[in-house]
């Protein structure tokens, strides 16, 4: 009996009756998370983390550190969303203010 015949079964059950491959596994640093409908609420996490190494580096007394963290994570947050709003309102409101007051 060759090595085919004794693969050919294995190799049935692994592909399943529709013939797929399956599916290979999660490589963390390779594949991207796919999150698109809750970027929103990496945000704060990755101001925290942020905020955390570079208070680390410029901080010099421990004692504010976590004060310093929680303000620096915070005007992250807060400048983020002035940011996004004010582009929206940008986009959203002025340019098509512009658009529809042309001249023809």
């Amino acid at each position: 009996m060759s090595h085919l015949a004794l693969a050919a079964p294995i190799v049935s059950m692994v592909l399943g009756s529709a013939g797929e491959l399956p599916k290979p596994p999660y490589r963390p640093f390779i594949d991207p998370i796919d999150v698109h409908g809750a970027w929103w609420a990496l945000l704060p996490l990755m101001a925290v983390f942020i905020a955390l190494v570079y208070k680390a580096v410029k901080h010099q007394d421990l004692k504010t550190y976590w004060r310093a963290v929680a303000k620096m994570t915070l005007e992250i947050v807060l400048g983020m969303v002035l940011l996004g709003l004010a582009s929206y309102l940008i986009v959203e409101v002025f340019a098509r203010y512009i658009v529809e007051h042309a001249p023809q």
